[in-house]
């Protein structure tokens, strides 16, 4: 609707479905730590966002341009793997053996 409105050609509209469709809240997890909010809970809402991004983005992206656009899904569940999951793993795992020494 959008990429119509403008009169965008059809690379740049779908262009804009992938960014619309793709998870954005990485910053939330900084910003939740900034206003001393709950960052386990963001950190959570991340995880399982990129997660589920894996399947749902391209999945979206069908329901509303009506084709499948090749995404190599393998290539990117290594990325989630390398950027999110092992990061919070080791997040995680330090603050089990060392929690008393992290505390504020």
């Amino acid at each position: 609707m959008i990429g119509h409105g403008l009169s965008l050609s059809p690379d740049l509209t779908l262009g804009l479905i992938l960014v619309g469709c793709s998870s954005g809240d990485i910053m939330s997890n900084f910003v939740s730590y900034l206003a001393n909010a709950d960052v386990a809970l963001s950190v959570s809402c991340t995880l399982a966002s990129t997660v589920i991004g894996i399947v749902a983005t391209p999945l979206l992206v069908w329901l509303l341009v009506g084709q499948a656009v090749p995404i190599a899904v393998g290539g990117l569940a290594i990325t989630v793997l390398k950027v999110v999951i092992m990061p919070i793993s080791g997040g995680m795992l330090i603050n089990t053996l060392w929690h008393r020494p992290l505390q504020r």
